[in-house]
């Protein structure tokens, strides 16, 4: 037999018995962006060395990091089959502000806060390592609330030179009274008893984090509703406050 017609053989076996690419993804690969992705259900999906979850119709979800500055890379293995897949990560621009001439007392806060801020943070922290198996975020984000946006994700101001830490949400203004809905399903993950951070049993500013798949995280702050408390279900266009002022 020639040899041109065995080796054109042989490249039709070895594509008919080799994985099929079967990852497909929903979103921009730009800094900040938040990605759905669809894959065989029997796959196991790594992003760069991070194992994430898989649902049992095959959709998982993940999140560009603000700053990201490689490009990601994603492993899916099927049955001991492995294909790697390079996504190339664009560059956001966000709105920075810069301020020099503040007194200090205007950019470093007192240890006080510094201690506030680090419990906090250890709070969000536990709340993110819940890795459930929710599956609310398939579901489009709903803007809570109409009002004019104060703030936007990814701002930063750097003053006398310090950078201050991001913003890593949206802030929206509205009236005294405004009924704030669920953005998304999901199940209430905290609560802290704070000024602008809400308890199981609300309080003055409650401040409402809730989970919708694995370790992302849904708030709405300056509220004040029972209905915020820790292991409650929310839906979708539910109320979940009512702002205070």
């Amino acid at each position: 037999m020639d040899s041109s017609i065995i080796y054109r053989i042989l490249l039709i076996f070895l594509f008919l018995i080799s994985p099929a690419h079967t990852i497909e993804f929903q979103g921009k690969f730009l800094q900040g962006h938040y990605i759905l992705g669809k894959t065989n259900p029997k796959a196991t999906i790594f992003v760069g060395k991070k194992e994430v979850k898989v649902s049992k119709d095959g959709d998982f979800v993940f999140g560009i990091d603000r700053d990201q500055k490689y490009d990601l890379t994603f492993t899916e293995i099927v049955e001991g089959r492995k294909i790697t897949i390079t996504k190339k990560v664009l560059k956001r621009k966000y709105n920075i502000q810069r301020i020099d001439g503040l007194a200090e007392s205007k950019v470093t806060p007192p240890e006080s806060v510094y201690k506030r801020i680090k419990k906090e943070n250890n709070a969000i922290g536990e709340a993110r390592a819940i890795n459930s198996n929710l599956q609310f975020f398939k579901e489009k984000f709903i803007m809570p609330v109409e009002g004019i946006i104060s703030g936007v994700y990814g701002s930063q101001r750097i003053l006398n030179g310090k950078p201050r830490w991001p913003h890593y949400g949206i802030d929206i203004a509205a009236k005294q009274g405004t009924i704030i809905k669920s953005s998304a399903s999901g199940v209430i993950t905290m609560g802290l008893p704070r000024r602008n951070v809400c308890s199981k049993s609300g309080g003055l500013k409650p401040y409402a984090v809730f989970q919708n798949r694995q370790h992302h995280i849904c708030k709405a702050a300056a509220v004040s509703s029972p209905r915020s408390s820790i292991g409650a279900c929310r839906h979708q266009h539910s109320m979940l406050a009512r702002r205070l002022g």
